[in-house]
């Protein structure tokens, strides 16, 4: 059986991000949405939130999208586009398995 899982995917934009011109930002946002669409049309994929963190930072300014998904196999699936260059250039990106904990999940819930 299948065991739901949290995925955390961190993306740095960087210096390839500061390189581009304002017509390739907004492309390579575009298929950043693109890909985000096809996750949320995956009943497997459930988005739980998203934050940012300061530039000040170890690796600086870096975006989390944290999702649960079906099985770990779905993550394949997630890094998929990503790791192909589909969505343009990134200095650095990467998809962390986490796990859960019930009891924290029942606390916040009740």
């Amino acid at each position: 059986m299948a065991a739901t899982v949290r995925v955390v995917l961190r993306m740095t934009l960087g210096e390839p991000w500061r390189r581009l011109s304002d017509e390739e930002k907004k492309r390579l946002m575009d298929r950043l949405y693109e890909v985000h669409q096809g996750w949320k049309e995956d009943p497997g994929i459930r988005f739980l939130c998203y934050y940012g963190n300061a530039g000040g930072g170890y690796d600086g300014f870096a975006h989390h999208w944290i999702f649960e998904v079906d099985d770990a196999s779905k993550v394949l699936e997630m890094k998929r586009p990503i790791g192909l260059g589909k969505v343009g250039p990134l200095e650095k990106f990467s998809f962390e398995i986490v796990w859960g904990n019930t009891e924290i999940d029942d606390f916040w819930v009740s």
